[in-house]
C-alpha cells in the first residue's frame, strides 16, 4: 500500500474514532446543574426517608422490634457485621444514628461539605438497610446507589455553599457519570426482562391485578381496575418503555427531553395510582441527569434571578461559574470504571446470565426481587387479623389496636406504610422470625395500655383478586401461637 493511501486511510479512521468518541461523549455527558438538583434531591429524599423510619424507629431497627440482632445474625451470618446500626440495639443509639444521618443530608442539601456529607449519607444509609433486609424495597437501592455515584461527581460544584462565588459549568462525561446513568437504564432494563417473563404481563392482566390489589392501589388506582382494556394498553406502553430505554442515552437535544419527561410522566403516575413510598420521587430524581443543557439553561434563566437575591445578590453566572477544569470531562477515573463493569455484572446475575461467589449470591437474589417490582403481580389479597386475650379477659386485634374482624376491612392492611406492608406480606410465607413479631406486638400493647395482654395468634389470611368481578371468599390460616411475657409458643 502506499504510504499516502496509507496515511489518508490512518487519517480517515482517526477522524471516525473521534467522531464516535464525541458522540459517547455527547451522550454521557450530565451537566452540573443537573448534578446540583440532584444533589438537592438526594437531600430531600434521604430527610424524608429518615422521618417515615424514626415513625417505627423501635420496631425495625431495635432488639424490641420484628428483628432482633440475634435474629439478624441469623438471617445474615456475615452481612449484619457491616451494619453500625446492628452495633446496639437500643432505641437511644438508633436515634443518635439517625439524627447524624439527617444532619449528613442537611449538608447535602444545602451542598455544605458535599463529598464528605455524600460519603456519610452513603454508609449510614447502607448500614440502615443492612439492619433490616425484611422492609426493604426498589426505591432504597436505587438511592443508595445514586449516592454511589455521587461520590465521583461534582455535586457541589453549581448551586451549593461549596460554588458560593466560585461555581463552575459545564458538563461531566466520565466513566462515573456512564455509571449514573447506566444505573438507572440497567434498572430499567432488568425490570424489562421479568416482566417480559410474564405471562400476566405479555398477556395485559398485569395492571389490573396491581389496581385491583388493596395493599398497592391508591388515589385513582383503583377506578382503573375496572377499566381492563385500558389498563392492558398501559401496561403495554410501560413494557414498551422499560424494554426500549436506551433511548434515553442515544438520543440528544429536545428528543431525549421528550423521552426523559415520558419517563417521568410514569414515575408521577405511579405516585396517583400506587403506595409505592418514596420509590417514584427516587425514580424521578434519578432522571435529573438526563436532561440535556438547553433545558438547565432555561430553568436557569427563570430561576437566577431570583436565586441570586435569595443568595444576597451574587454576581452573575458568567462571572462565578467559568468552565470545568479539564480532567473532569475526561473518561475516567479508574475505580468508577470498575464500578461500572461489576453493576453490569451484577445485573446480568439478578437475571441468571452471569454467576457470582456462592457468598454474594443471596445479595443478588435479593437485588433480582428488587429490580423485579411487578414482574409477577400479586393475584391475592393477603392480610392478617391479630386476635389476642388481655389479663382482663378482652379479645382485641393486637395488630391493629382495636376489634377483631375477620371479614376483611376495605383497607387489608392497618399500616399505611410500605415498610409494614412489605414486611406482613412475608409473614407465614418466607423465612421471618415471626416470634419476634408477636413478642414486639406484645411489648407494644403492654407498653400503651393498662391491661396487658396475655397470648395472641397471628392469622394470615388470603382472598383471590378478580379483576372481572367481585371477589371470592377469604381462606385464613393461624400462622402462629404466642404467650405474651412467656417464651415458646404454646
Amino acid at each position: 500500500m502506499e504510504p499516502r493511501r496509507r496515511d489518508r486511510l490512518a487519517g480517515r479512521a482517526g477522524q471516525a474514532a473521534s467522531q464516535v468518541v464525541a458522540a459517547a461523549r455527547a451522550r454521557i455527558a450530565v451537566d452540573v446543574r443537573a448534578l446540583a438538583v440532584l444533589r438537592a434531591a438526594l437531600g430531600v429524599l434521604l430527610l424524608a426517608d429518615l422521618g417515615m423510619r424514626g415513625r417505627d424507629l423501635v420496631a425495625f431497627t431495635t432488639d424490641e422490634g420484628i428483628l432482633p440482632r440475634e435474629e439478624l445474625a441469623r438471617m445474615e451470618p456475615w452481612l449484619h457485621r457491616a451494619s453500625l446500626h446492628a452495633l446496639g440495639g437500643s432505641a437511644a443509639f438508633e436515634a443518635l444514628l439517625f439524627a447524624v444521618a439527617a444532619l449528613a443530608a442537611l449538608a447535602l442539601l444545602s451542598g455544605w461539605r458535599t463529598r464528605a456529607a455524600n460519603a456519610v449519607s452513603l454508609v449510614l444509609l447502607a448500614s440502615l438497610l443492612l439492619r433490616n433486609p425484611l422492609v426493604l424495597n426498589a426505591g432504597d437501592s436505587l438511592l443508595l446507589m445514586l449516592l454511589f455515584w455521587g461520590l465521583f461527581l461534582p455535586l457541589g460544584a453549581r448551586w451549593s455553599l461549596d460554588a458560593r462565588g466560585r461555581g463552575c459549568r459545564g458538563t461531566v462525561a466520565t466513566a462515573a457519570a456512564a455509571g449514573l446513568l447506566a444505573q438507572v437504564l440497567l434498572m430499567y432494563a432488568v425490570n424489562a426482562v421479568f416482566k417480559l417473563r410474564s405471562e400476566a404481563w405479555r398477556s395485559g392482566e398485569a395492571l389490573a391485578f396491581i389496581f385491583g390489589s388493596e395493599r398497592h392501589a391508591a388515589l385513582l388506582g383503583p377506578a382503573l381496575a375496572h377499566a381492563p382494556g385500558l389498563v392492558a394498553l398501559l401496561g403495554w406502553a410501560w413494557l414498551a418503555m422499560l424494554a426500549g430505554c436506551a433511548v434515553l442515552v442515544a438520543t440528544t437535544g429536545r428528543a431525549r427531553t421528550v423521552a426523559v419527561a415520558a419517563y417521568m410522566g410514569v414515575h408521577v403516575a405511579m405516585l396517583l395510582t400506587l403506595r409505592l413510598g418514596l420509590f417514584p420521587l427516587v425514580s424521578l430524581a434519578s432522571l435529573l441527569p438526563f436532561l440535556p443543557p438547553p433545558v438547565w439553561d432555561r430553568i436557569e434563566a427563570r430561576i437566577g434571578p431570583w436565586a441570586r437575591r435569595l443568595a444576597g445578590r451574587l454576581p452573575p453566572p458568567s462571572a462565578v461559574a467559568p468552565p470545568l477544569p479539564a480532567r473532569p470531562r475526561r473518561l475516567g477515573s479508574a475505580f468508577p470504571a470498575v464500578a461500572l463493569a461489576g453493576l453490569i455484572v451484577w445485573s446480568g446475575a439478578s437475571l441468571g446470565a452471569t454467576s457470582l461467589p456462592d457468598a454474594l449470591e443471596p445479595l443478588a437474589e435479593r437485588h433480582a426481587r428488587g429490580w423485579a417490582l411487578f414482574a409477577r403481580p400479586h393475584e391475592m389479597q393477603i392480610w392478617h387479623v391479630v386476635p389476642a386475650t388481655t389479663a382482663s379477659g378482652a379479645e382485641v386485634d393486637a395488630l391493629t389496636g382495636g376489634p377483631v374482624v375477620w371479614d376483611g376491612a376495605k383497607d387489608v392492611s392497618p399500616y399505611p406504610d410500605i415498610r409494614w406492608r412489605t414486611y406482613l406480606q412475608k409473614i407465614g410465607a418466607d423465612d421471618v422470625p415471626v416470634e419476634a413479631f408477636a413478642a414486639y406486638l406484645c411489648h407494644r400493647w403492654d407498653t400503651t395500655h393498662e391491661d396487658p395482654l396475655l397470648n395472641l395468634t397471628i392469622h394470615r389470611l388470603e382472598r383471590p383478586i378478580d379483576p372481572r368481578g367481585p371477589d371470592p371468599p377469604a381462606r385464613s390460616a393461624a400462622v402462629l401461637g404466642h404467650r405474651c411475657g412467656h417464651s415458646g409458643s404454646r
